[in-house]
């Protein structure tokens, strides 16, 4: 397990202290939490564990720590701020967005980051059962995933971005971290996927454009890739 720390280059609301993030060494279901800490000039560290190569694809060095965890339900990833400590990527981006008032000013737009954010773990779960799905059937299913699923998923979220600078209008979300991984997974996946979605790809350009966000992309401690795991198909 490898332990690395990272400073929010933009200190809007900084934490008392730091926070504990522990997950894959890989983007996965971490990297919009990891944005939205960034962004709020919040320190963060994070215990990474490593799965074998296969065909064992050893999950050994998580496991052998699961049981040890102080959490209710011991799972990857984990969150420890100070006395709360806890499981699931949802409740951790949204306790990151209550936290330092990412989660919108109104019910309504807390609402509608809820909505968008929901939406958007259902796409990312198609992906993720042709990512994580049969080796042998991959090649036919990403084809048809990256031709005709996709493109419908981006469709719709480009009819409901419109003209919004973010999610939610002008004020950024922790939703908006999410469309952006979203979007930026498929982007290495498939680079021509938002060639027809120019406010999709504004959208995209406009979150890197943030300079905590463009320096974080740039330090040692980003991870580009892997996005998946070890015995994913595309990583």
């Amino acid at each position: 397990v490898s332990t690395q720390s990272t400073w929010g280059f933009v200190c809007t609301k900084p934490a008392a202290m730091s926070i504990k993030i522990g997950y894959w060494a890989i983007r996965g279901l971490v990297h919009p939490i990891r944005f939205a800490l960034t962004y709020a000039g919040a320190k963060f560290e994070e215990d990474l564990y490593v799965q074998g190569d296969g065909p064992e694809y050893s999950r050994e060095q998580w496991l052998k720590v699961k049981p040890t965890l102080p959490v209710d339900f011991p799972n990857l990833p984990y969150m420890y701020d100070g006395d709360l400590k806890f499981t699931q990527s949802g409740a951790m981006l949204r306790h990151v967005g209550r936290k330092f008032n990412l989660y919108g000013k109104t019910l309504e737009h807390q609402a509608v980051i809820d909505m968008v954010m929901d939406e958007i773990m259902d796409m990312k779960h198609l992906g993720s059962m042709v990512f994580y799905g049969p080796r042998d059937s991959y090649q036919t299913n990403i084809e048809k995933y990256t031709a005709k699923v996709l493109p419908e998923k981006l469709t719709s979220l480009s009819k409901f971005l419109g003209n919004k600078k973010f999610v939610i209008g002008d004020d950024i979300s922790i939703a908006d971290f999410l469309l952006y991984e979203y979007l930026d997974q498929h982007f290495i996946l498939a680079p021509s996927c938002l060639n027809n979605f120019a406010n999709l790809k504004a959208f995209k350009d406009r979150i890197e454009a943030i300079e905590s966000i463009a320096q974080y992309r740039k330090s040692p401690t980003y991870i580009q890739r892997p996005i998946n795991n070890t015995i994913a198909n595309w990583q």
